[in-house]
């Protein structure tokens, strides 16, 4: 059974042209932080985390950057080469993606405000 490789992204249905790594925290909901004092350690704080897909694509014609800007409350799934299937709900694109001429590439991200492993 394969651990890695090929893998295939869609934002509300319409696939995208997935050139590299798919990196995501879903199913990690909280953050930890240790709370020191100066006499010991005094335990720790929680706080929520949104969820997030990361990947490298190749920007085409069909679902060009604009478009890319635009998207919030969609869906976004990742199925991965070993059967899962990530799946991010109520979700929006953040950040600014640079473009890279070289390659035809760019690095985008998504988060949201739940996010599933199927």
């Amino acid at each position: 059974m394969p651990v890695g490789g090929k893998v295939y992204v869609q934002v509300n249905g319409e696939r995208l042209a997935v050139r590299g790594s798919v990196t995501s925290n879903i199913g990690q909901a909280w953050e930890r932080e240790t709370v020191t004092g100066m006499d010991r350690v005094h335990g720790f704080t929680e706080k929520p985390i949104a969820p997030f897909l990361q990947l490298d694509i190749t920007e085409l014609p069909s679902f060009p950057l604009s478009r890319l800007n635009a998207v919030t409350d969609a869906t976004v799934t990742a199925e991965l080469a070993d059967g899962r299937t990530l799946i991010l709900r109520n979700a929006w694109h953040v950040g600014t993606p640079e473009r890279n001429s070289d390659e035809g590439s760019m690095q985008v991200r998504f988060e949201g405000l739940s996010g599933e492993e199927a």
